[in-house]
């Protein structure tokens, strides 16, 4: 069976599935170099059909995920967006979800959900119909299935993660009006056990403290997380109303009511107002960290189960999946790759799939991702003539990863593009970064020199052969770190040779790289360990400010002639930037 999943929310975008497994996905913003795009993923459709080599008459089923869609005409961003909606005075007027939540005690939570769903799902008709009109338009003409939001999360993670057995629990801002799901998951599918309504969403605080202090939502909540490592949890007490759970530990439940957007901010400077952004941040983080991980752990003990498979935005929160897994019930984590709504499409896609396997009678098995390279790839000639085209002068290597290792060594920022691009938000060595680990002063200096914030952490690659020598207690959660989703702590001696990428609390986000998952990868962190003795390099996303991640060789090319790095390696060439380098800034 094969099935074109398409996401045409926050972080549009398209795969497609054959029997179970992803063979080609995409995110609108790689492609039309709009970071977060909020639409509708025209141009990812025909990017997985060009990646996967089939035709619109393969298709037999199309996945939409989520039953509502908001934002597909305007391209905003979730910020956009929520300056558009929050800002409206007709929303403030209490006849559209806007109520303050006082009133949803007279109504029931589950029958306020239900009919806010109702009202999401008839204004999303027109859209549905525009969709089945544009597939049409393209040859598509197979059935279109609609996936519940978190549904398609789940499906996302269980389905990715290997695991015969496992709780799956997914959690965001919100999706079909649901913040939450627990889910027992096995042979026979995906089976619900608790969902919770979005108004006590802990995403959601996240999210708008990410505006409070000042960043983008729906962006910049990572910088929160790298943020807080920074200050003292002293004002997690008075994060405990914001971010709780129900008396018996099994739901969230806020203990403040009149809790949204429009006043959300009034009531953090009525409660915050004197601490630092570094305690803000701080007492944030561990209160999401305790709630959330407790909130899992008593799922657990309700099921028993040694595996936690996750999905939703919050699992961005790499240090949160660090607590997750130093959890006593917990042997083994997995996070999606493209955990937040970027995900969605893969998720839909393996849902229906899932679905269809169930109804012919068979057990549900699933697997384990080799890699997650499934966006495009370019020949050395078409590589070449991008480097022509800009005019930069250039050398052909036929060993290009000793070279890399060797710039390293010496110092050298260099931007990798090579092979197929990565799925999802982290770059795992083809659109990367790289730099050595040993210099601290790094984060300072390439963070300006990128025009990224200062106290944000750089990550490791590390071989497979040095895990037990650079991090700590790591069983369980080798699989998520192949995809840089969990934080370690790091050993004394990592801490003292890697001080470039040891974040001041001791930790890491490593990505473990192995020869079958990325020879060339490998290879070039190899070479640099035979002249280092360092199996680590750093790696950070290969992009423009505020741009996504580079997806082309004209991408690579125009943010390399922005004379930040020293030099590009594209496929088996390396040029060198003529631009003066900025050493100090």
């Amino acid at each position: 069976m094969i099935i074109l999943g398409i996401s045409a929310s926050h972080d549009a975008g398209a795969a497609i599935i054959k029997d179970g497994k992803i063979i080609s996905a995409v995110n609108e913003e790689r492609l039309n170099r709009k970071k977060m795009y909020w639409g509708f993923p025209e141009l990812s459709i025909d990017e997985v059909f060009r990646l996967s080599k089939l035709s619109p008459k393969d298709i037999d089923v199309v996945a939409i995920s989520n039953l509502t869609m908001t934002g597909m005409e305007d391209g905003a961003t979730p910020g956009e967006r929520d300056k558009k909606i929050y800002e409206n005075k007709k929303m403030q007027s209490g006849k559209q979800l806007m109520y303050p939540l006082s009133k949803f005690k007279f109504i029931g939570t589950k029958t306020f959900t239900k009919m806010a769903l109702a009202i999401g799902i008839m204004k999303t008709k027109k859209k549905i119909e525009f969709i089945k009109n544009y597939l049409k338009s393209k040859g598509i003409d197979a059935p279109m299935i609609q996936i519940e939001h978190h549904k398609a999360h789940a499906a996302s993670a269980f389905l990715t993660s290997g695991f015969e057995r496992c709780l799956t629990y997914t959690s965001d801002f919100m999706g079909d009006f649901l913040c939450c799901t627990v889910n027992v998951c096995d042979e026979n599918g995906i089976h619900r056990v608790l969902e919770t309504p979005f108004y006590h969403s802990p995403g959601m605080v996240y999210t708008w403290i990410t505006k409070y202090l000042g960043f983008t939502p729906g962006k910049h909540e990572g910088k929160i997380t790298g943020l807080a490592a920074f200050g003292k949890p002293t004002t997690y007490d008075i994060f405990s109303k914001y971010i709780s759970l129900s008396k018996d530990g099994m739901s969230y439940e806020r203990n403040i009511r009149g809790f949204w957007y429009h006043n959300a901010l009034e009531m953090f400077k009525k409660d915050l107002d004197g601490f630092t952004k570094e305690e803000i941040a701080s007492g944030l983080q561990k209160r999401f960290e305790d709630v959330v991980s407790i909130h899992i752990q008593n799922w657990l003990k309700e099921y028993p189960m040694k595996n936690v498979a996750l999905a939703g935005g919050i699992f961005a929160n790499v240090k949160l999946n660090q607590k997750v897994l130093e959890l006593p019930e917990v042997e083994n984590i997995f996070i999606h790759p493209h955990m937040s709504d970027g995900g969605l499409a893969a998720g839909a896609a393996l849902a229906v799939w899932m679905e269809s396997e169930i109804r012919k009678g068979r057990k549900i098995v699933p697997q384990k991702l080799e890699n997650v390279y499934f966006g495009e790839d370019y020949s050395d000639e078409e590589i070449q003539k991008e480097l022509d085209n800009h005019g930069l002068k250039y050398k052909h290597y036929e060993n290009v990863e000793k070279e890399i290792a060797k710039l390293i060594a010496i110092g050298k920022v260099v931007g990798r593009f090579n092979g197929k691009m990565e799925y999802g938000p982290r770059a795992l060595g083809n659109r990367s970064i790289l730099y050595q680990p040993t210099k601290k002063e790094v984060n300072d200096w390439l963070n300006k020199r990128l025009k990224r914030t200062e106290f944000m952490p750089f990550a490791p690659s590390t071989i497979k052969e040095d895990l037990e020598k650079s991090y700590k207690d790591t069983k369980g959660g080798e699989y998520a770190a192949e995809f840089m989703t969990i934080t370690f702590n790091v050993t004394d001696w990592f801490a003292k040779k890697c001080p470039a990428v040891t974040h001041v609390d001791g930790t890491a986000r490593p990505q473990i790289v192995t020869k079958e998952i990325n020879p060339s990868y490998y290879k070039i962190i190899k070479e640099y360990q035979k002249i280092s003795g360092i199996g680590t390099i750093v790696n950070t996303s290969y992009n423009m400010h505020e741009e996504p991640i580079v997806c082309s060789p004209d991408d690579a090319i125009r943010s390399f002639k922005d004379g930040k790095l020293d030099y590009l390696a594209i496929g088996n060439y390396i040029a060198k930037n003529s631009s003066p380098i900025p050493q100090s800034l």
